[in-house]
C-alpha cells in the first residue's frame, strides 16, 4: 500500500472544502457566535482590574487597568504604563515606553473575553 505524504493529503482535504463551498476556521479567526461589545461593557469589564492574557505564541501578559484610564502591563520581566480607552469592540492601549501602543478587538463568547492581537492572533483575557 503506499501512503500519501501529509502534504499532499492535507492540499487535498483543503481542494475538497473549497468545492463545497466551506472553509477551515483558522486559529486567529473569532469564534462564529463571538459578539462585539459596547465600549460602556468593555469598559465595565476592565476598569479597575487586572487581566492576564496567555498568547498561543508565548509569553503572559498582565494587564492592570486603573479606574480613572491609566495603565501598567508586565511581560518576561519587562513592564511599560501608559493609558487605556475603550471604543466598541476595541480596546486601545497608549505606551509610554518601549511596547508598541494599539488597539485590539474584543469579543465576547459567554463569559470569554478575546482579543484579536496585532499579530492577527486571537488570544483569551483572564481576570486575575
Amino acid at each position: 500500500m503506499t501512503k500519501t505524504p501529509i502534504p499532499t493529503r492535507v492540499l487535498g482535504i483543503g481542494a475538497l472544502l473549497a468545492a463545497l463551498g466551506l472553509q477551515p476556521v483558522l486559529a486567529d479567526d473569532f469564534p462564529a457566535d463571538a459578539k462585539t461589545p459596547s465600549a460602556a461593557e468593555i469598559s465595565a469589564l476592565f476598569a479597575g482590574k487586572t487581566w492576564i492574557m496567555i498568547p498561543a505564541r508565548g509569553g503572559e501578559l498582565q494587564l492592570e487597568h486603573a479606574a480613572d484610564g491609566g495603565f501598567r502591563a508586565f511581560v518576561g520581566g519587562k513592564s511599560d504604563s501608559g493609558t487605556w480607552r475603550a471604543e466598541d469592540g476595541k480596546m486601545c492601549y497608549e505606551f509610554k515606553g518601549p511596547f508598541t501602543s494599539a488597539c485590539n478587538d474584543v469579543r465576547l463568547v459567554g463569559e470569554q473575553v478575546l482579543f484579536k492581537r496585532s499579530s492577527g492572533e486571537v488570544a483569551p483575557v483572564k481576570p486575575k
